[in-house]
């Protein structure tokens, strides 16, 4: 879904793709980045709460440009998407924002193969796929700026009385 205004700048303004931007840490990133002028590609899984977050950001910020793309992030596919949207779109992409993740709010004990089969998926492989989208449409250009986030510090340890530890190693490499 596109929310376009068009660019009367002769110089193309920043584009940035951001991940579980349909709520919380992705929502507000994408605030940010919008405030400051720059075109957004936002990406999360669900359409209708994509589509609500992007109206929002629009009301919100005066000129603002966004992109949907809606897609489970496991799919490399995914991936490819969001940076063609941005390219099709902008004609450009340069920052990439890695925010989207799960986790299951309880006890890291009680987290079944299942929860973490899909936390691998969507933390792991999906940052994977975006990530690998992004460098290989920038490699040729040598511009761009690939970026993760996490909701706890890396100075933090998991423990396994912690409900996120999984979470916290597969966004951020914190689990050290």
């Amino acid at each position: 879904m596109s929310h376009a205004v068009p660019d009367p700048s002769p110089h193309p303004r920043p584009v940035a793709i951001v991940t579980g931007g349909s709520s919380g840490i992705g929502l507000a990133t994408a605030r940010v980045f919008l405030a400051r002028g720059d075109r957004v590609v936002l990406g999360g899984r669900d359409t209708e709460r994509l589509s609500r977050a992007a109206e929002s950001l629009i009301r919100e910020i005066p000129g603002a440009d966004v992109v949907t793309v809606a897609g489970e992030l496991a799919d490399p596919a995914t991936g490819t998407r969001l940076v063609e949207a941005g390219r099709e779109r902008f004609g450009q992409v340069d920052v990439l924002v890695n925010n989207a993740g799960m986790f299951a709010p309880k006890p890291f004990v009680e987290v079944t193969p299942e929860e973490v089969e899909r936390f691998v998926a969507a933390n792991l492989l999906g940052t994977y796929w975006v990530t690998q989208a992004f460098v290989r449409r920038l490699w040729p250009t040598g511009a761009g700026a690939p970026s993760s986030t996490s909701p706890r510090p890396c100075s933090r340890t998991p423990s396994a009385a912690s409900p996120r530890p999984l979470h916290w190693s597969a966004r951020a490499g914190c689990g050290r």
